[in-house]
């Protein structure tokens, strides 16, 4: 019986010359009784040409088993889900003196048919992000927190990351790091990652410039 590397196929050959599948995870080629084995005639074949035989065999059921034994984190990998969301008008400000943070905003909407729920961004600048929500309490007073399960969008909804409302924020960054436009990943449980290009928004530009801007 050949083992083979960890995760792959495994071949044996039986004492009446068949070949079969022994893969120990999701293969369909596994065999019970006399499905899916290859059938060798050993009569007048003597020892070594039977391996010249059953090698070519071998090769193909390995072949089978690759394919049917593929790693369990390719299952998931969001390729097969419809391109149904969209991510628009992403910005971020520039940080100000001496800070080191900023947050970026836009526009992300489901148009597929399912529920869709924004997990995660990923940047190329800062050391990590974070989607956050604003909370204001009953005195009036506002904070920030981690929304750590992530916005949830029914089929339709459009997520607006605004100033004082739903937002990401990107830490240890500098304004040499935004100096250029740069990538944001979105990250979705239930869509394929969306990729958009950030516009750097320098301080003091107000909200009635940008949405000039981004009608332009």
């Amino acid at each position: 019986m050949d083992a083979g590397p960890a995760g792959a196929a495994r071949v044996w050959v039986s004492d009446h010359g068949f070949v079969g599948c022994l893969c120990s995870r999701r293969c369909g080629s596994r065999t019970r009784g006399n499905q899916g084995v290859v059938p060798i005639d050993r009569e007048g074949v003597n020892s070594r040409r039977l391996r010249h035989l059953l090698a070519p065999i071998a090769l193909a059921v390995l072949a089978v088993g690759a394919v049917g034994c593929g790693d369990d984190d390719d299952a998931g990998s969001g390729s097969d889900f419809d391109a149904g969301v969209t991510v628009t008008e992403v910005w971020a400000r520039e940080p100000a003196a001496g800070a080191d943070r900023t947050a970026a905003y836009g526009e992300v909407t489901n148009g597929s048919d399912d529920d869709v729920t924004l997990i995660d961004v990923r940047s190329p600048v800062g050391s990590s992000v974070e989607l956050h929500e604003t909370l204001v309490d009953d005195a009036g007073t506002m904070s920030m927190q981690e929304r750590e399960d992530g916005f949830l969008l029914e089929p339709g909804d459009t997520l607006v990351l605004e100033p004082g409302g739903a937002h990401i924020m990107i830490f240890e960054v500098t304004a040499e790091d935004l100096a250029d436009p740069f990538d944001l990943t979105f990250v979705f449980d239930g869509a394929n990652e969306v990729t958009a290009s950030v516009e750097v928004v320098a301080l003091g530009t107000d909200e009635m410039e940008m949405d000039d801007a981004a009608d332009e």
